[in-house]
Protein backbone atom coordinates (compact mmCIF):
# COMPACT_ATOMS: atom_id res chain seq x y z
CA UNK A 1 0.00 0.00 0.00
CA UNK A 2 0.86 3.44 -0.65
CA UNK A 3 -0.46 6.28 0.16
CA UNK A 4 0.07 10.23 -0.18
CA UNK A 5 2.57 11.81 1.65
CA UNK A 6 0.46 14.62 3.07
CA UNK A 7 -2.95 14.14 2.74
CA UNK A 8 -2.34 10.18 3.90
CA UNK A 9 -5.05 8.82 1.44
CA UNK A 10 -4.29 5.55 -0.02
CA UNK A 11 -2.89 6.20 -4.07
CA UNK A 12 -1.73 2.49 -4.88
CA UNK A 13 -2.88 -0.87 -3.46
CA UNK A 14 -0.75 -4.04 -5.08
CA UNK A 15 -2.31 -7.06 -3.60
CA UNK A 16 -0.60 -10.79 -3.28
CA UNK A 17 -2.35 -11.76 -6.28
CA UNK A 18 -0.18 -8.64 -8.18
CA UNK A 19 -3.12 -7.34 -8.76
CA UNK A 20 -3.14 -3.08 -8.37
CA UNK A 21 -5.57 -0.48 -7.72
CA UNK A 22 -4.70 3.04 -8.38
CA UNK A 23 -6.63 5.97 -6.72
CA UNK A 24 -6.75 9.32 -9.25
CA UNK A 25 -5.13 9.39 -12.50
CA UNK A 26 -2.27 7.08 -13.61
CA UNK A 27 -0.18 8.96 -16.45
CA UNK A 28 1.99 6.37 -18.99
CA UNK A 29 4.63 7.84 -21.62
CA UNK A 30 4.10 6.52 -24.03
CA UNK A 31 3.22 2.45 -24.62
CA UNK A 32 2.20 -0.10 -22.02
CA UNK A 33 3.53 -3.28 -22.80
CA UNK A 34 2.49 -6.69 -22.26
CA UNK A 35 5.63 -8.84 -20.56
CA UNK A 36 7.52 -11.46 -22.34
CA UNK A 37 5.21 -10.33 -25.30
CA UNK A 38 6.36 -7.24 -27.63
CA UNK A 39 3.38 -7.54 -29.83
CA UNK A 40 0.70 -7.10 -27.19
CA UNK A 41 0.93 -3.29 -26.26
CA UNK A 42 -0.82 -0.37 -25.93
CA UNK A 43 0.37 2.63 -27.54
CA UNK A 44 -0.03 7.07 -26.87
CA UNK A 45 0.82 9.43 -29.39
CA UNK A 46 -0.46 12.62 -30.58
CA UNK A 47 -4.12 12.27 -30.32
CA UNK A 48 -4.18 8.42 -30.87
CA UNK A 49 -4.53 5.29 -29.05
CA UNK A 50 -3.06 1.92 -30.77
CA UNK A 51 -4.01 -1.06 -29.15
CA UNK A 52 -2.45 -3.91 -30.43
CA UNK A 53 -2.57 -8.15 -30.12
CA UNK A 54 -0.72 -10.97 -31.80
CA UNK A 55 0.79 -8.46 -34.31
CA UNK A 56 -3.17 -7.23 -35.27
CA UNK A 57 -3.83 -3.69 -33.83
CA UNK A 58 -7.09 -1.46 -33.79
CA UNK A 59 -6.30 2.74 -33.73
CA UNK A 60 -8.28 5.20 -31.97
CA UNK A 61 -7.71 8.80 -33.55
CA UNK A 62 -9.01 11.95 -31.64
CA UNK A 63 -11.01 12.74 -34.75
CA UNK A 64 -13.33 10.53 -34.03
CA UNK A 65 -11.72 7.86 -36.19
CA UNK A 66 -11.34 3.71 -35.06
CA UNK A 67 -9.50 1.67 -37.64
CA UNK A 68 -9.51 -1.98 -37.09
CA UNK A 69 -7.03 -4.16 -39.02
CA UNK A 70 -9.44 -7.21 -38.92
CA UNK A 71 -13.36 -8.10 -38.33
CA UNK A 72 -15.44 -6.31 -36.05
CA UNK A 73 -17.28 -9.50 -34.09
CA UNK A 74 -20.95 -8.87 -32.35
CA UNK A 75 -23.35 -11.18 -30.04
CA UNK A 76 -25.96 -12.22 -32.04
CA UNK A 77 -28.99 -9.22 -31.39
CA UNK A 78 -26.53 -6.56 -30.70
CA UNK A 79 -26.30 -3.97 -32.78
CA UNK A 80 -24.36 -1.51 -35.33
CA UNK A 81 -26.00 1.63 -35.03
CA UNK A 82 -25.08 4.46 -37.06
CA UNK A 83 -26.43 8.23 -36.76
CA UNK A 84 -27.07 10.69 -34.32
CA UNK A 85 -29.81 8.72 -32.87
CA UNK A 86 -30.76 5.29 -34.31
CA UNK A 87 -30.89 6.26 -37.76
CA UNK A 88 -29.18 2.65 -40.02
CA UNK A 89 -29.31 -0.41 -37.69
CA UNK A 90 -27.22 -3.75 -38.29
CA UNK A 91 -27.68 -6.51 -36.61
CA UNK A 92 -28.55 -10.39 -36.81
CA UNK A 93 -30.09 -12.36 -34.33
CA UNK A 94 -28.38 -16.03 -34.76
CA UNK A 95 -30.86 -16.64 -37.56
CA UNK A 96 -31.80 -13.82 -39.90
CA UNK A 97 -29.73 -10.98 -40.88
CA UNK A 98 -30.80 -7.19 -40.75
CA UNK A 99 -30.69 -3.88 -42.30
CA UNK A 100 -33.14 -1.44 -40.33
CA UNK A 101 -33.99 2.38 -41.25
CA UNK A 102 -36.20 2.68 -38.73
CA UNK A 103 -35.87 6.98 -39.18
CA UNK A 104 -36.68 7.36 -42.40
CA UNK A 105 -36.50 5.41 -45.83
CA UNK A 106 -33.42 3.00 -46.88
CA UNK A 107 -31.33 4.48 -49.92
CA UNK A 108 -28.95 1.78 -51.50
CA UNK A 109 -27.12 3.61 -54.04
CA UNK A 110 -24.14 2.39 -56.24
CA UNK A 111 -21.54 4.00 -58.65
CA UNK A 112 -23.09 1.18 -61.26
CA UNK A 113 -25.54 -1.78 -60.79
CA UNK A 114 -27.10 -3.08 -57.70
CA UNK A 115 -27.56 -6.78 -56.88
CA UNK A 116 -30.11 -8.41 -54.50
CA UNK A 117 -29.55 -12.41 -54.39
CA UNK A 118 -31.23 -14.98 -52.67
CA UNK A 119 -29.80 -18.09 -50.83
CA UNK A 120 -27.13 -19.76 -52.61
CA UNK A 121 -26.06 -16.41 -54.80
CA UNK A 122 -29.06 -16.29 -57.39
CA UNK A 123 -30.35 -13.39 -58.67
CA UNK A 124 -33.43 -11.92 -57.05
CA UNK A 125 -33.71 -8.24 -57.84
CA UNK A 126 -30.98 -6.49 -60.23
CA UNK A 127 -31.30 -2.74 -61.43
CA UNK A 128 -28.67 -2.14 -63.60
CA UNK A 129 -27.34 1.90 -63.70
CA UNK A 130 -28.47 3.81 -66.83
CA UNK A 131 -30.61 0.56 -67.23
CA UNK A 132 -33.82 -1.83 -66.62
CA UNK A 133 -34.81 -3.54 -63.46
CA UNK A 134 -35.04 -7.55 -63.80
CA UNK A 135 -37.10 -9.53 -61.26
CA UNK A 136 -36.05 -13.26 -61.07
CA UNK A 137 -38.07 -16.18 -59.70
CA UNK A 138 -35.50 -19.05 -58.56
CA UNK A 139 -32.83 -17.59 -60.16
CA UNK A 140 -35.17 -17.23 -63.74
CA UNK A 141 -35.61 -13.61 -65.03
CA UNK A 142 -39.37 -13.27 -64.84
CA UNK A 143 -39.55 -9.34 -65.93
CA UNK A 144 -37.79 -6.56 -67.14
CA UNK A 145 -38.27 -2.88 -67.78
CA UNK A 146 -36.41 -1.82 -70.96
CA UNK A 147 -36.66 1.73 -72.45
CA UNK A 148 -40.31 1.31 -74.43
CA UNK A 149 -41.99 -0.44 -71.12
CA UNK A 150 -41.80 -3.64 -69.41
CA UNK A 151 -40.88 -7.19 -71.01
CA UNK A 152 -42.71 -10.08 -69.07
CA UNK A 153 -41.79 -13.81 -69.44
CA UNK A 154 -43.81 -16.27 -69.01
CA UNK A 155 -47.39 -16.12 -68.04
CA UNK A 156 -49.00 -12.49 -66.22
CA UNK A 157 -52.01 -12.58 -64.24
CA UNK A 158 -54.18 -9.32 -63.46
CA UNK A 159 -56.20 -8.87 -60.63
CA UNK A 160 -58.83 -5.74 -61.65
CA UNK A 161 -59.27 -4.19 -64.88
CA UNK A 162 -56.52 -3.72 -67.17
CA UNK A 163 -56.25 -0.89 -69.96
CA UNK A 164 -54.63 -0.55 -72.99
CA UNK A 165 -53.70 3.04 -74.11
CA UNK A 166 -55.98 4.43 -71.76
CA UNK A 167 -55.47 5.78 -68.12
CA UNK A 168 -58.84 4.57 -66.66
CA UNK A 169 -60.08 1.40 -68.05
CA UNK A 170 -63.53 0.61 -68.16
CA UNK A 171 -63.58 -2.71 -70.26
CA UNK A 172 -61.89 -6.17 -68.73
CA UNK A 173 -59.54 -7.73 -71.41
Amino acid sequence: ILNDSITGTEVLNINTAGNATFAGDVYIPSKLEHTGDSDTFLNFSDDTITLSAGGSSTTFSGNGNATFAGNVALADGKEIRLGAGTDLKLYSNGTDGYVVAPVDDLVLQAADDVFIYTQGGEDAIIARGDGGVELYHNNAKKLETTSTGVSVTGGATFAGNVGIGTTSPVQKL
